[in-house]
């Protein structure tokens, strides 16, 4: 079960979480292969917290498989997990992102 932000509870949706992962990769190198291993990597963390997960925790675990695999689909989706309104999201997004991959 999946512990929405609201507190309600919903089955663990695999095909959920693949339909995101497609929208978000869209017209991306190796977009069949990421989505795979994605949704591969998020059930395990499902199955680790089991009987119930945070969705918040399977957000982070997808963002950071996005953030290694493909930045603009890391971008995409970061951009509805977070509910950006405008570019300064991004752009503060971006500054982020480029900050953390500084040594």
């Amino acid at each position: 079960m999946v512990r929405k932000r609201d507190g309600s509870l919903q089955r663990f949706s695999a095909a959920k979480l693949r339909h995101g992962l497609e929208t978000a990769l869209a017209e991306r190198p190796n977009a069949d292969e990421i989505i795979g291993a994605v949704v591969d990597d998020v059930m395990v963390v499902a199955r680790r917290q089991s009987p119930v997960v945070d969705s918040d925790e399977i957000g982070r675990a997808v963002l950071e498989a996005l953030r290694s695999n493909d930045e603009v689909a890391y971008l995409r989706f970061v951009s509805v997990y977070k509910d950006f309104t405008g570019a300064r999201d991004f752009e503060a997004e971006m500054a982020s992102f480029e900050a953390s991959d500084r040594p």
